[in-house]
């Protein structure tokens, strides 16, 4: 069960969420955005084997202290079942809420994952950085390192979508896995090949990587049905995005061809080059407009996509 990360929602920015439809949000009620580290601590309580994951948190947002101290009660709370997922974040008046420098927030994630990766392997952090300085600091209870799976790295383009070798340099050296949001088959593979490369370049050609694959969802009888239930949608965030981006980066239709929407027959034929690809985690965020389709959806995905892939 993956959760999905802001601290500060503008309401410019509403649309950019995890799950749900716009139609949800109107000017007579607010969306209930939760806060994701409480929200899989909560989820942790009352489950026993299902993971539980962020896709992703925006980690220069958060004191990487702090954010240890959370992450390995929540690993030690839930059994071992976390999966960490983070990104840098693109969402600039939330890093001005919080006077974080948004122009620096690839440099504070590599600093912040290295802090991250010295609490979870050791329990003590010895470190002198460029933002973080700890003469010594331990933190209890020793746990199994979760596993980090970093996002971004695919930059959606009106021409051409390409790799941003930053990101895949980051992955190379600091993660677990890859779990792009956006993106071809093919440019997934090329990806993967650069980050190979690059691990060995790092002396990790020999460490677990893993592939993973982040994309809407909404499953409905017809493609046409389910195109329909989230044009509003699709067409309000790419919207957003591509005013953040300050380029026009997204286009529907390319939004709908790097997405899991349209009937079950569609979306098995999506899924089949991704798993082709080496996309061993698929991590989907559902568009349904309440929980009752919520859950009607993911029962019908488990009984007429899943199968093709088990």
């Amino acid at each position: 069960m993956w959760v999905h990360d802001h601290i500060s929602y503008g309401r410019n920015w509403i649309g950019h969420r995890s799950s749900g439809l716009d139609e949800q949000i109107t000017s007579e009620s607010d969306p209930d955005l939760f806060e994701a580290i409480t929200t899989l601590a909560y989820v942790a309580g009352f489950t026993q084997r299902i993971r539980i994951g962020t896709a992703i948190l925006v980690v220069p947002l958060r004191n990487p202290l702090v954010l240890g101290r959370e992450l390995t009660t929540l690993q030690a709370l839930s059994a071992g079942r976390l999966v960490l997922g983070v990104a840098v974040g693109d969402y600039p008046d939330e890093f001005e809420a919080l006077h974080v420098p948004y122009r620096e927030r690839g440099k504070i994630t590599d600093e912040y994952l290295e802090v991250l990766q010295k609490i979870f392997r050791s329990g003590v952090l010895r470190h002198d950085g460029t933002y973080i300085t700890c003469d010594a600091a331990y933190f209890y209870p020793r746990v199994e390192p979760p596993p980090i799976f970093i996002g971004g790295g695919i930059f959606a383009d009106p021409v051409e979508d390409r790799l941003s070798l930053p990101v895949l340099k980051r992955v190379a050296k600091l993660a677990h896995g890859w779990m792009p949001d956006w993106g071809t088959p093919d440019l997934l593979r090329q990806g993967v090949r650069e980050i190979k490369r690059l691990r060995e370049s790092y002396g990790r050609q020999d460490d677990d990587f893993e592939l993973s694959w982040t994309t809407r969802f909404y499953l409905a009888d017809t493609d046409e049905e389910a195109r329909s239930m989230t044009a509003r949608s699709i067409r309000g965030t790419d919207a957003v995005a591509n005013v953040i981006a300050k380029r026009g980066m997204r286009t529907p239709q390319k939004a709908y061809e790097n997405s899991l929407i349209g009937s079950p027959q569609s979306i098995a034929a999506k899924v089949a080059p991704y798993a082709d690809a080496g996309v061993e985690l698929l991590v989907m965020n559902c568009m349904a407009g309440d929980e009752r389709s919520f859950v009607r959806m993911m029962r019908r995905f488990a009984k007429d996509v899943a199968p093709h892939f088990t």
